[in-house]
């Protein structure tokens, strides 16, 4: 997996990025209703290491594209720490393509930036790499990622 530095990160680039959400879509913090819509279609996502939909509300982050009140694109925290956060972004499957990534992950960067927090950036395919670079993160370097397997 890449790991990626987000020292080139720029606020101006992240407010244009935004402003490329493309009509019929809003750029909404996750509240409960939209939090519940994490679902398989838009792994990863902070529901799968957050224990709680509340849980996530008061230690997480999270951004979405929505469109007539459903989640098409999701940018949340998949861990989060007193400095940093590790960065997880999907869209479903229907609404690809579209530049919902890009404008919903520089949301999230956006608050990061302004609570202070490292965002954090690491990607095994092309698609998240190219948008990591969009972003404004420079590659750093190989990661290696470990898996517990559980004793069943």
């Amino acid at each position: 997996m890449l790991h990626y530095d987000p020292s080139g990160i720029d606020l101006a680039s992240l407010i244009h990025l935004e402003s490329t959400l493309p009509p019929g879509f809003s750029l909404q913090a996750l509240d409960a209703d939209l939090t519940r819509q994490l679902d398989a279609d838009l792994e990863p996502h902070a529901l799968q290491v957050f224990d709680s939909v509340q849980e996530f509300l008061d230690d997480g982050l999270g951004f979405g594209a929505v469109q007539n009140g459903r989640l098409a694109c999701a940018a949340t925290s998949y861990t989060r720490s007193s400095r940093s956060v590790e960065v997880a972004i999907s869209t479903r499957p229907l609404f690809r393509g579209r530049g919902l990534a890009a404008a919903t992950a520089a949301r999230l960067l956006r608050e990061c930036l302004r609570e202070g927090l490292a965002p954090r950036w690491s990607a095994s395919n092309p698609v998240s790499q190219r948008l990591a670079v969009r972003l404004g993160y420079k590659p750093a370097g190989l990661c290696e990622v470990l898996y517990l397997r559980s004793a069943s």
